[in-house]
């Protein structure tokens, strides 16, 4: 600890970011680690912890940079018609207390249930307006699925696709035509990738419109949906 030096300004320091400071005629090198009250603190080349106690040090930090995911869940049933809207219509999902900004969402559909799968538009709009669909017109033909669980990911591997009932498992969003504009949300054009999310503010109301765009068959999602919210934050 050095109890008095000469005063210095350190700006936009970078955590991890190699450090020379003058205290007095010595030189202190240092790998800028943080500031802990009065007190500059870094690692030395020897691996030391360094801490110098300066009150008139001021330091401007402009690039730490935190990554945190949160998940949020909405449990409750989505029932779904023989054609229209699902009731809830939309689902919620409230989100508060986030610092910085979205670099990825992931969204879950946990145990659905449906006779006739192509039937189903499902959209997500979030708090700022932006939207997806989930999934449209995919899975084919009878008997549609049971208890399914869909994860839907920028990153999966794997597309649903119109022919084939998919299993459940994680996918892109998936769409066919026709894509119709859903009552009460937002107009076409809907977006085609959760990625229209990223560089938005997360606090606020998430929706789900689940819709049925046609007759004769319907469903249920019986344990709800799941968000999951990614973001940066740079300090």
């Amino acid at each position: 600890m050095i109890d008095s030096c000469v005063c210095h300004t350190l700006r936009c320091l970078k955590y991890g970011q190699a450090v020379v400071l003058l205290v007095g005629s010595r030189q202190f090198p240092f790998i800028f680690q943080g500031i802990n009250g009065n007190c500059v603190v870094g690692i030395t080349s020897g691996n030391q912890m360094l801490a110098l106690d300066c009150g008139c040090i001021t330091a401007v930090i402009c690039s730490r940079t935190a990554v945190n995911i949160n998940r949020f869940f909405n449990p409750n049933v989505i029932t779904i018609p023989d054609s229209g809207a699902a009731t809830p219509y939309p689902s919620f999902i409230n989100v508060s207390g986030l610092s910085g900004t979205i670099t990825n969402v992931t969204v879950t559909l946990r145990n659905l249930t449906h006779s006739y799968l192509a039937d189903l538009q499902i959209l997500l709009v979030g708090p700022q307006g932006q939207n997806v669909i989930l999934m449209s017109t995919v899975g084919g033909f009878s008997p549609g699925v049971v208890n399914a669980t869909y994860t839907f990911s920028d990153a999966a591997v794997n597309s649903m696709t119109e022919d084939a009932i998919p299993p459940s498992g994680i996918y892109k969003p998936s769409t066919f035509p026709p894509v119709t504009a859903l009552p009460g949300a937002p107009g076409l054009p809907y977006g085609t990738t959760l990625s229209v999310f990223n560089g938005t503010n997360p606090n606020g109301a998430w929706r789900l419109y689940v819709y049925d765009q046609f007759a004769q068959d319907q469903g249920v999602i019986n344990r709800g949906w799941e968000l999951t919210i990614t973001t940066r934050e740079s300090f």
